[in-house]
């Protein structure tokens, strides 16, 4: 299994998933949820309002639901709720750490599992819960650390290429040379 760090727009990708954050309603939000819904079409959108009809409730930190690519070039789109930051104000520091890396972990292996589950050979992951949802990019990258090592012991029969996106040049330069393979 490949893992290739990109620098790229992840919505022009052409892989079987690409992955996007949400909100707990699964409704459109900022940054890289709106590029996707725009660049999807309207029919993403009722997609997900027919998901959410279905949910007993909001959806959770760290879990997903998909939807079809739709107009984008991928066959699936995996909507992921992160962690967000402003969410833990309230604990104390030690706790807050923990409490985010679980849930940021949980949205890198969640939305691998639902992509594993809908037969793809590969995945384009973000910076989840970076940007809009305020976590440090320092947290990802230990996060995305972990969870690439942690792939060694993940049997997974159909993923066979992992793509993290990013779009950021100098955020690229930053994640780069830790996560990239040379395949």
């Amino acid at each position: 299994m490949k893992f290739i760090v990109l620098n790229e727009d992840i919505t022009s990708l052409e892989v079987d998933a690409i992955v996007t954050p949400t909100n707990k309603f699964l409704t459109r939000g900022g940054g890289l949820n709106s590029k996707v819904h725009t660049k999807a079409g309207f029919e993403l959108t009722k997609e997900l309002f027919e998901i959410k009809k279905n949910l007993p409730n909001e959806l959770k930190e760290g879990s997903c639901v998909h939807t079809k690519g739709y107009n984008l070039p991928c066959k699936f789109v995996i909507h992921t709720l992160g962690p967000k930051l402003l969410n833990y104000k309230n604990l104390e520091d030690e706790k807050k750490t923990k409490v985010i890396k679980k849930v940021l972990y949980d949205s890198y292996y969640n939305s691998l599992i639902k992509a594993e589950t809908l037969n793809c050979s590969s995945i384009a992951f973000p910076l989840i819960s970076g940007g809009n949802f305020g976590v440090h990019i320092s947290l990802i990258k230990e996060i995305l650390l972990e969870f690439k090592e942690d792939l060694k012991n993940i049997e997974l029969k159909n993923i066979e290429e992992i793509y993290l996106v990013v779009y950021e040049k100098d955020l690229f330069t930053f994640f780069h040379p830790e996560l990239h393979e040379n395949n």
